[in-house]
């Protein structure tokens, strides 16, 4: 029975190496390359707009995050909004989404794009789709 159940643990213990592994060398197959960004009317918060790349598997991607004053961009997705870019090569992303502050915590995301994700409020900020 001993022999059995270590066999097993062995077993769950090489799936679960095998999943980090492949999630380790695939983390670095997207890209972000920032097209803009928007400062809020009290200079503590920006709208980040940029161009997210995830290698042939996936298209282009125009998102935007909000972050504040200092933080960087990190290799992940928009924490606001993601719109799918027009066709398999990236563009200019301005044609798909901008952005303008209403407020300090109001900002307003114009998008030409097929919506896949909006959020409504990011770290205190309301958001609105026009």
């Amino acid at each position: 029975m001993f022999v059995l159940g270590a066999a097993a643990a062995l077993m769950l213990a090489a799936l679960l190496g095998y999943f980090w592994l492949i999630d380790r060398i695939f983390e670095g197959m997207c890209a972000n390359r920032i097209s803009a960004e928007y400062p809020s009317p009290d200079g503590l918060r920006r709208a980040v707009v940029f161009e997210r790349d995830c290698g042939a598997t996936t298209g282009f991607s125009a998102q935007v995050s909000v972050l504040r004053r200092g933080e960087i961009l990190g290799n992940e997705g928009g924490n606001v909004c993601v719109v799918e870019a027009d066709g398999d090569t990236p563009g200019d992303i301005n044609a798909e989404i901008s952005v303008s502050w209403a407020g300090p915590k109001e900002l307003v995301i114009h998008s030409m794009g097929i919506s896949k994700r909006t959020e409504t409020e990011a770290d205190g900020v309301t958001i609105s789709y026009r």
